[in-house]
């Protein structure tokens, strides 16, 4: 498996910053800029998001195991993490699933696909 496309930058607690649908982590600047003299960020783009290889998966929870596997390689055991539209959703899979991979979150203009795939497992 391939990394999704991704930027590490910053000292401190861990944030993973997850990006809507047709955007890229460029899109977290104005937020990045603030926060990389306190946290350790991490930006990405998840698979089909322009940066990242591949087409988006059929199963929102492969997003969650590309992030997974990404937090392994970085060795980040745990993260806040934020995002917003798509990335929100994936987040709140992300804080169903793994539960323990996840600090806190911030899910900002999402839908509610996510919840759905939620409730349905």
């Amino acid at each position: 498996m391939k990394l999704l496309a991704h930027r590490v930058e910053g000292e401190g607690r861990p944030l993973l910053l997850l990006n809507g649908g047709m955007m890229t982590y460029a899109s977290w600047e104005p937020v990045a800029t603030r926060l990389r003299g306190s946290r350790r960020l991490i930006l990405c783009d998840l698979r089909g998001q322009l940066l990242s290889p591949g087409p988006v998966p059929p199963d929102l929870a492969d997003n969650v195991r590309d992030l997974t596997a990404l937090l392994d390689h970085l060795g980040i055991e745990s993260a806040d993490v934020m995002g917003t539209s798509y990335g929100g959703e994936i987040g709140l899979l992300m804080a169903a699933m793994v539960p323990e991979r996840v600090d806190s979150l911030v899910a900002v203009t999402v839908s509610d696909y996510a919840t759905e795939a939620i409730w349905q497992g």
